[in-house]
């Protein structure tokens, strides 16, 4: 089951440049009481698509809910909204993991926004436009990233960008998360698994320094690969990744 997530994968947070948050705000009163650093003066305060509308949220949904979200919690503390899982299943069920589910996703087997439901991601655009109308609320915008390889990619082989790899040379095909057939694992002890982090590497450091980039995603990462095989910890993947 989805919620799951909660108790086995990681919150990943991440502050763009000129935000401001808890963490980089030494003026906190209970900072000085305390006379040591704190995490965060409050939980993150905010909204996931998942709780109203399972993993069939389209742009007109997410947008009437960031407007209204702004105009009546936003002036109290709240500030994320988050697209939940399977935004880029083209044919969502509300409880989502479908065996049948069809997928949106690039020539090198990147999931996308599907244009039927996100209109403004039409042209290759992606999440940028709905970021922006986020933003121009005064609010940050999450997305949640699965872990592993989609298995179509798998399937139909496709290329892995700047390598001479595929992606079934990455994939670890016997390993599956029990709860959700999108992906396969990653298999960690191929070398096209580290052509894939590295071009995933630069693809999501690009992301991340664009003027629209999500301010929040949620990862997976309770079978995103064989730590063991790779003799990496989960936070050394998180710090190599991002």
């Amino acid at each position: 089951m989805h919620r799951s997530l909660q108790i086995l994968s990681f919150l990943l947070l991440v502050t763009l440049p000129g935000t401001i948050s808890a963490e980089t705000d030494t003026s906190s009163p209970s900072r000085a009481r305390a006379g040591r650093p704190i995490l965060a003066e409050t939980p993150p305060m905010g909204w996931n698509s998942w709780d109203g509308y399972g993993t069939t949220i389209d742009e007109k949904e997410f947008r009437a809910n960031a407007e209204w979200f702004a105009k009546h919690l936003k002036p109290f503390g709240w500030q994320y909204v988050t697209i939940d899982m399977e935004w880029f299943v083209t044919n969502p069920k509300p409880a989502g993991n479908s065996k049948d589910s069809k997928y949106f996703m690039d020539e090198f087997g990147r999931y996308l926004p599907p244009p039927a439901r996100f209109p403004s991601a039409d042209g290759g655009q992606g999440f940028t436009p709905l970021a922006a109308y986020a933003h121009s609320l005064g609010l940050k915008f999450g997305i949640h990233i699965l872990q592993g390889i989609p298995r179509e990619a798998v399937e139909r082989n496709l290329p892995i960008q700047g390598s001479p790899f595929h992606a079934a040379d990455a994939a670890n095909k016997s390993g599956t998360c029990p709860w959700n057939p999108d992906n396969y694992d990653l298999d960690a002890s191929k070398p096209a698994d580290l052509e894939k982090s590295a071009n995933d590497t630069q693809f999501l450091r690009s992301w991340f320094k664009s003027t629209e980039s999500p301010d929040i995603i949620f990862v997976g990462f309770q079978e995103i690969i064989d730590l063991e095989s790779k003799k990496m910890t989960a936070s050394e993947y998180i710090n190599r990744t991002i």
